[in-house]
């Protein structure tokens, strides 16, 4: 059983979004359900104290499947997506069908790829033309039902098939077997959205990919070690350039799934490769902090992968510019990590300011000075109580005696001073009302500056 009222989710009762058996949860009482793997769209986001996305869901006190992403509706039949060797096949037909734009291909070898690795991954370009007749060879090799089930095909109101998605590069992501079972699009003009996204059809009530561990080929690598990091490009360039499998987490809080890749494939040692900016990303701290606890506490062998921010954001513009990373193992690792933490949370920045008790006695302090002696120091002072307590009438009583130099309060000789005395609920006509008052004689200091 996990937290009071919760309970884990297991083989015979696995999670009723992701299908999973692990990690997710379900109330005792069957109206609820948690899902840490991934969105099924109808969930509500919330991020635990450990900095971990997952989604709570409704399950009206019936233990029902929560529609998904992978799981819609369509004419009140419930569908399913489909299955990666389906995936693999119409995507692969798809790719095969498209070209490689000059500046697409220019932007990959800038990052470090060759030519063989170009071809090898499947890059290609999805143009803003041409869409019907690209999904409609789709339907007649494959079928309609099929391209249903297919995120980012999807049926316009006319009738016609066509192809979702900005017009950008197209980044397959692969499973661990090698079959692409998403698609990841690189906009050309990104707008206000974000530069990458998956190729779906949920805007048009089709299905979406879901999150998805992206692995490079690998057929001719030792995966006894693996790195992990954020994003499908990334994780290809990083592999290319140094011969370590690089596999990409969805997304960095979603770092769980590409932890149970390392397990699958077999892998003792795990490099961990988070973005430089770690230390002033909380989000990204405390999945570092949490993925390294993990992994230890499941008996691997973690190596953390440092570098200056100045020499690039992700280790492929570290690895790109020529430079590589700082390797740490062991105490060192936990340190780093611990450090990286510290500075994302603000707890090392109120460290540098923490001072010793034995210093703290060796200060020697001036005299407060005073407003009102004993009871207005110079500084901040609130002053608080319940409403039609006086507390106007006080503030600015005060600040007339101030002004004028004279006696506050009935008893307390203040100094002379510059008063500026905010108003912020009053009108004018009121002010002038309460200082007749306050100044019987009518005429009131002259140094006072009220603001209303």
């Amino acid at each position: 059983m996990g937290s009071a009222g919760w309970l884990l989710v297991t083989g015979e009762s696995p999670c009723h979004v992701c299908g999973k058996s692990d990690w997710c949860s379900v109330s005792a009482d069957g109206k609820k359900a948690i899902c840490r793997r991934k969105d099924g769209g109808a969930g509500v986001r919330r991020t635990d104290r450990s900095g971990q996305n997952y989604w709570l869901y409704e399950l009206n006190g019936h233990r029902e499947l929560i529609l998904s992403e992978d799981v819609w509706q369509q004419n009140g039949e419930v569908l399913e997506k489909a299955d990666p060797q389906t995936l693999d096949q119409v995507y692969g037909t798809l790719l095969g069908a498209l070209t490689l734009s000059p500046a697409h291909r220019q932007d990959l070898h800038r990052r470090g790829l060759t030519e063989a690795c170009v071809k090898r991954s499947g890059y290609r370009t999805l143009p803003l033309k041409g869409r019907e007749e690209l999904a409609q060879t789709l339907v007649e090799r494959f079928g309609g039902e099929v391209c249903s089930r297919m995120p980012g095909l999807y049926k316009k109101e006319d009738g016609q098939w066509s192809v979702a998605g900005a017009t950008g590069m197209l980044v397959p992501v692969r499973d661990i077997e090698g079959r692409i079972v998403a698609l990841k699009i690189r906009a050309d003009e990104a707008g206000e959205g974000s530069k990458y996204t998956y190729l779906t059809s949920t805007k048009y009530g089709g299905p979406g990919p879901g999150s998805q561990v992206h692995v490079p080929l690998h057929d001719d690598l030792d995966v006894s070690v693996v790195r992990l990091t954020e994003g499908e490009l990334k994780a290809e360039v990083a592999t290319a350039l140094t011969g370590t499998l690089t596999v990409s987490m969805p997304g960095v809080s979603s770092w769980r799934p590409a932890l149970e890749v390392a397990r699958s494939l077999g892998s003792g040692v795990v490099h961990l490769a988070f973005d430089a900016d770690a230390k002033h990303n909380e989000q990204v701290a405390l999945a570092l902090r949490e993925s390294y606890r993990t992994l230890k506490g499941r008996g691997f062998e973690v190596v953390l992968e440092t570098w200056p921010r100045e020499r690039g954001k992700g280790i492929d513009d570290l690895l790109t510019s020529g430079h590589e990373p700082t390797l740490l193992v062991g105490e060192d690792a936990r340190a780093a990590v611990n450090e990286i933490v510290a500075e994302a949370t603000g707890v090392s920045r109120i460290l540098k300011n923490a001072v010793r008790a034995t210093e703290l006695m060796a200060i020697e302090f001036p005299e407060p000075r005073w407003i009102v002696p004993g009871i207005v120091p110079e500084g901040t002072t609130i002053l608080a109580g319940k409403p039609k307590m006086g507390k106007s009438w006080l503030a600015l009583g005060t600040s007339v005696a101030v002004a004028a130099g004279g006696v506050a309060l009935g008893t307390k000789r203040v100094d002379r001073g510059a008063v500026l005395y905010l108003a912020l609920e009053d009108n004018p006509r009121r002010l002038q009302s309460r200082l007749k008052k306050l100044l019987p004689g009518g005429a009131g200091p002259r140094r006072p500056r009220v603001c209303h």
